[in-house]
């Protein structure tokens, strides 16, 4: 783990130095460090283990390996398509491969490199993003602080408040979601917020029945909505200048437009017309947009005679752009993938990391895994490697973590000694 914290700490340095000084070859310099540190996480592994996976992690190991054999095989003799987003994806599958065996067979740290963690990961990336890079980074150098992507960033790198690398919270689980929100608050993305206020809710669902019981409880529910839509009304004008309220106001207000102004079957509003009942008159790629715009990259796809049980090819999205009514990417990697690989592979990877998600799921950091995953349906972050990955490489070891608990624990539960069998005879 310690090795893997120092990969992504100097990463992230490379970004901002790239950003600094405008060199974009700083900016590629994570790729080759994250393949370097599968090979050393898969030449230790050998070493000390052999080909022996341990059976609690062995399914989903297999799983994983296999989807990337048959990604390769597909792209060579069935689609085709763009090389370079390939590696990208097998980078992917590996550097899971690898956050499940460190999670595994390695003990967790000491408290202090999750300290370590939350400060060079979390607060320092934070903290640049506001001084220096709030906004579209200059040229497209570093895309790293795209606030899209560097949202989705930020809710891996909040696992380090979780306990991520010794197991032991810095804050507990409603207080690191507390600082997430507010950061993504700052970074002024309305989906990355949403996914977290949901997976928060999924997180405490199991709980809520048994709340609902107590009469005190829902009296102080009501009261807390009260006093909360009363601090709303008094303090409206000084919320309006924050982004997110801008965003907010703009899909509240186009979706009275299209209420009351379009009367045909919504599957036949198509992004020219939809854009004439926009709030300010103009593009923005909110939810009404963006599903409207998926809706035209599935029809394309069909009409363009794409097989879409085997794919239409690796990054084929990207490369016909022009052939949609609005020339964008597809602001939804799960349909990309679904689109660009195939359902076979697509279906079978996506319920992959949803059956994951499912197994970590009374762990705290189940709520900006679920978020990251939720996330991935409203963006672009496939070709952001170092952000798509290290959600990745978390998911893996936080679900390898676990496993390993079960297993010791199990074994504990089999130990029968001597005085235990003497009491039963």
């Amino acid at each position: 783990m310690t090795g893997w914290l120092i990969g992504y700490s100097v990463s992230v340095m490379c970004f901002l130095l790239a950003y600094v000084l405008q060199q974009p070859t700083l900016a590629d310099a994570p790729l080759a460090l994250m393949f370097g540190l599968m090979l050393l996480t898969a030449v230790r592994w050998l070493s000390f283990n052999g080909l022996r996976i341990a059976p609690t992690i062995r399914l989903a190991f297999g799983v994983n390996m296999m989807l990337a054999a048959f990604l390769v095989a597909k792209h060579m003799f069935l689609s085709g398509g763009e090389l370079a987003l390939l590696i990208k994806l097998m980078g992917y599958h590996l550097i899971f491969a690898s956050g499940l065996l460190i999670g595994f067979y390695e003990p967790p740290a000491m408290r202090q490199v999750d300290v370590l963690g939350f400060v060079v990961l979390f607060i320092l990336p934070m903290a640049f993003f506001v001084i220096f890079a709030r906004g579209e980074p200059p040229n497209q150098i570093v895309t790293f602080f795209n606030r899209n992507a560097f949202a989705a960033y930020l809710m891996t790198a909040s696992t380090f408040m979780l306990g991520l690398a010794s197991a032991r919270p810095l804050l507990g689980p409603f207080g690191a979601v507390g600082v997430l929100l507010a950061c993504l608050v700052i970074n002024t993305t309305l989906g990355a917020l949403l996914a977290v206020v949901l997976a928060t809710g999924f997180y405490v669902l199991p709980n809520i029945l048994g709340w609902l019981r107590h009469q005190a409880l829902l009296v102080f529910m009501g009261g807390l909505g009260l006093v909360s839509a009363v601090l709303i009304l008094l303090l409206s004008e000084s919320y309006q200048g924050l982004q997110v309220y801008y965003r907010i106001d703009f899909v509240y207000n186009t979706a009275i437009n299209i209420w009351n102004g379009y009367s045909g079957p919504l599957v036949d509003l198509d992004l020219v017309t939809a854009v004439g009942y926009a709030a300010d008159g103009d593009l923005d790629m909110s939810a009404f947009f963006r599903i409207i715009h998926w809706i035209d990259i599935v029809r394309t796809a069909q009409d363009s005679g794409a097989n879409l049980i085997t794919g239409a090819g690796t990054d084929w999205i990207e490369q016909n752009l022009s052939a949609f009514v609005i020339p964008r990417a597809a602001h939804n990697d799960w349909l990309r993938f679904i689109i660009e690989q195939g359902f076979i592979v697509a279906i079978t990877s996506i319920t992959a990391v949803l059956v994951v998600i499912w197994n970590i799921r009374r762990s705290p950091m189940f709520v900006p895994l679920l978020a990251g995953a939720l996330y991935f349906g409203t963006e672009n972050l496939l070709n952001n490697f170092v952000a798509t990955s290290f959600y990745f490489f978390v998911l893996a070891h936080v679900f390898a973590r676990l496993r390993r608990v079960a297993w010791k624990s199990a074994q504990k539960d089999q130990v029968v000694t001597p005085l235990q069998v003497g009491a039963t005879t």
